[in-house]
């Protein structure tokens, strides 16, 4: 497989935050998550290969000159506008680039050691059950020389909870332990690992995709 540049894809990261700081802070451009994900599905489903390629060449111009202006997907909502009069909003067009046709991106597999390190980094920095991504973004990629997207490292971590909390349901309704339970009442760190993957094979959700968009 070939390598990715990783000072490109270290940019690409930086980029990618400083632009969704803009997005963010924009009243205009203020949408929730469930909206900010419908749109974004909908340009998966609808958009032309004539429109991806505008982002693409757009994109590789922008990098090339610089990288401003500071969010060019303003620009290229309105640029998708004239051409194909496609009618995405700047923050849907920003999450579909970043999650989807960066060519920085790294679509493979996710290895089990991928796996174990973002659930175990997932597990022990998350808040109030808010996962900051962003930073365990470019921890990945320093690690294993791969640039994931936010959505793809987020499903892996979505996935491991469903089949954990699927397996735990089950121990419970047959009266049965996989594992034995120590005096405290929880599981070991290695018995966690193990009934991580006990499941592995079985979960139909537990795919490689960088975006959730059935």
């Amino acid at each position: 497989m070939e390598m990715k540049n990783h000072d490109s894809a270290d940019h690409d990261i930086k980029d990618h935050e400083k632009i969704d700081d803009v997005e963010e802070s924009e009243s205009t451009e203020e949408v929730n998550k469930d909206v900010a994900r419908k749109n974004t599905n909908r340009i998966h489903k609808t958009i032309s290969e004539e429109g991806k390629k505008i982002i693409l060449d757009y994109m590789k111009e922008w990098i090339k000159g610089g990288r401003k202006p500071s969010n060019p997907f303003k620009i290229l909502a309105k640029n998708l506008k004239d051409s194909c009069d496609y009618d995405y909003n700047s923050k849907a067009i920003c999450d579909y680039y970043w999650n989807k046709l960066d060519p920085q991106l790294d679509h493979s597999p996710y290895s089990p050691e991928e796996k174990n390190y973002i659930c175990e980094w997932a597990s022990k920095f998350q808040e109030n059950d808010n996962i900051q991504w962003k930073k365990l973004q470019p921890k990945v990629q320093t690690k294993f020389g791969k640039s994931r997207s936010r959505n793809s490292l987020k499903n892996v971590w979505n996935s491991n909870k469903r089949r954990t909390e699927r397996l735990a349901k089950e121990v419970k309704r047959n009266d049965q332990l996989a594992f034995p339970i120590n005096e405290s009442g929880t599981y070991t760190k290695q018995e966690k690992l193990e009934l991580r993957y006990l499941l592995n094979d079985e979960d139909e959700n537990d795919k490689n995709v960088d975006m959730d968009l059935n």
